[in-house]
């Protein structure tokens, strides 16, 4: 049997390098080797896919292996439209932040844009985001952040909840508010709120209390800014920044993408890769399972379009579904749960406030 994947995004395993020790850590066996310079000169001659995201690790113990991608690429002949979009994927860089400062000049050289983790105020980050040694992160990563203010660096933040924190997302929001606030004006700040990204760890066993922890923040949030001195207009924008409802999504894994390791090895993609029962689907040598992934995105498309199934269905990740159960097809029930709560919050407040 002969299996064609259109291949639109290449992961690259390519640092199993990381300087933190993170609770929450979805590898933290980190099996795989690291890419060398030459592996960066092999992938820029073999350019199938139009983006490339880079795993790791933390990006930053293995820099020269992304600049030597981007520098090869650049001196390839091939389409424009392929190397500008190859090029901006590899310019966008996910890290933890505590190496900014060190690296600034690698960063400004190759216009990097930086999603940093960072998952609220020291108290909170501290508990899971941590070095080998047990010391927080929070002042690094905050000496990273203002490393890329002071050289107008493009950043964002993305933050994992676990579990313990749905109950502190009014400090979360308020963390990030304020921090907002001081840098940029109150429009260039509402719009910065829109623009960070929050993932929900799907995995952990999520009960009803923690259901309503949730919302019971949400709706604290939402008071905070309608009781706000904003003016009406501003407090629209900030909701409606802030409060996105969460759509339910299929998986692109081994349809349009597949993961590469250091020894050439190929996954559906790379999260799936990294969990213990990642090697059953490298290289396709178990075909059924390789089919399972590919039968999940047919289902979940067809499911997600009727609008009766909104309500149950919002997560399909197959990878978080082997962890979660040992079958990609399973789902966290709790979680969807919840997320539909949220969303029916989000149309009952804004419907209760005029926000439109």
């Amino acid at each position: 049997m002969k299996l064609e994947i259109p291949i639109v995004k290449k992961e690259v395993l390519f640092t199993p390098k990381c300087n933190m020790n993170c609770s929450y850590c979805y590898e933290p066996n980190k099996r795989f080797i690291e890419l060398k310079i030459e592996d960066a000169k092999m992938l820029a001659d073999d350019l199938c896919s139009l983006e490339f995201y880079l795993m790791g690790g933390e990006p930053f113990l293995n820099i020269d292996f992304i600049s030597t991608l981007i520098d090869e690429i650049a001196k390839k002949d091939i389409d424009q439209m392929q190397k500008r979009r190859l090029i901006d994927s590899l310019r966008f860089v996910v890290t933890n932040g505590t190496l900014i400062k060190n690296n600034i000049d690698i960063v400004k050289k190759y216009g990097l844009r930086l999603s940093i983790s960072l998952d609220g105020p020291e108290a909170i980050n501290d508990k899971n985001r941590i070095y080998h040694n047990g010391k927080g992160t929070f002042r690094d990563i905050m000496d990273g952040i203002d490393t890329c203010i002071a050289n107008n660096i493009e950043w964002s933040i993305h933050s994992t909840i676990s579990i313990n924190n749905l109950k502190n997302f009014f400090s979360l929001f308020m963390f990030y508010l304020n921090l907002a606030t001081n840098i940029y004006s109150i429009d260039d700040a509402i719009e910065y709120m829109s623009s960070n990204m929050f993932q929900i760890i799907t995995t952990e066993n999520i009960f009803d209390s923690d259901i309503n922890a949730f919302i019971e923040q949400q709706e604290k949030i939402m008071k905070y800014i309608i009781t706000s001195s904003l003016d009406k207009s501003k407090k629209n924008r900030l909701a409606k920044g802030w409060f996105k409802k969460i759509k339910s999504s299929s998986c692109n894994a081994g349809n349009q993408l597949v993961a590469v390791d250091g020894i050439g090895d190929i996954y559906p993609c790379g999260e799936l890769a990294a969990t213990s029962e990642g090697t059953k689907y490298s290289n396709f040598k178990i075909l059924d399972n390789y089919i399972a992934i590919k039968e999940s995105r047919v289902f979940s498309s067809n499911f997600e379009t009727l609008q009766e199934n909104q309500k149950y269905y919002t997560l399909w990740c197959p990878s978080a579904n082997l962890v979660s159960s040992g079958s990609v097809f399973y789902q966290n029930c709790k979680y969807n749960l919840m997320i539909d709560e949220y969303n029916r919050f989000i149309d009952e407040m804004f419907s209760y406030y005029g926000i439109k």
